[in-house]
Parts: C-alpha cells; structure tokens; sequence
C-alpha cells in the first residue's frame, strides 16, 4: 500500500484504519485512512488533536504503538486508540 503522505513518522493501525503522522512541516496533525479495499486506502480525514486545555500539541513527542498513538508534551503523557479517535468522530 502507499499512504500518498511525505515524510510521515509513524502510523498506527487497528485491521481497517490506519492513523498517520501528516508528514512533513505538518507534525501534532495526523490522517486518518481506511483501508475500502485490499491493498487499498480512501483518501483521509485530517486530524487535528488537542489538550484538555483544548489547544493544539504543540512540540509534542510521538510514538505508535499498534493501535495506540502515545503524545508527550512537557511532563503529560497522552494515549489515544484509533478506535477511541473513530468513535470520537461520529
């Protein structure tokens, strides 16, 4: 599969989405992708996530883990799944 996303980081994945790292000059922005046939990806939704203060991530470390996206930033850790940000979305 190509994602068709420049200098993405990471990516995680839960069987059918797939949530990656925006790329290039786009990092704490991320796109989610589903997968509508094999070997096949639908275009994406960009994903803007923020705090609890409800303000972007700004400088925050990232790490994917299978279907978990971890963000650091200053002394916080943050865990989100892919089916958490789904069910969030609807």
């Amino acid at each position: 599969m190509k994602p068709s996303i420049s200098g993405a980081s990471g990516f995680s994945k839960n069987g059918y989405h797939f949530l990656f790292d925006a790329g290039y000059g786009k990092h704490g922005t991320f796109i989610l992708k589903k997968m509508d046939k094999p070997g096949r990806l639908t275009k994406g939704q960009k994903v803007e996530l923020v705090n609890e203060s409800n303000k972007p991530f700004k400088q925050a470390r990232q790490d994917f883990r299978e279907q978990r996206l971890l963000l650091s930033e200053g002394n916080v850790l943050y865990q989100l799944t892919i089916d958490e940000l789904i069910s969030g979305l609807d």
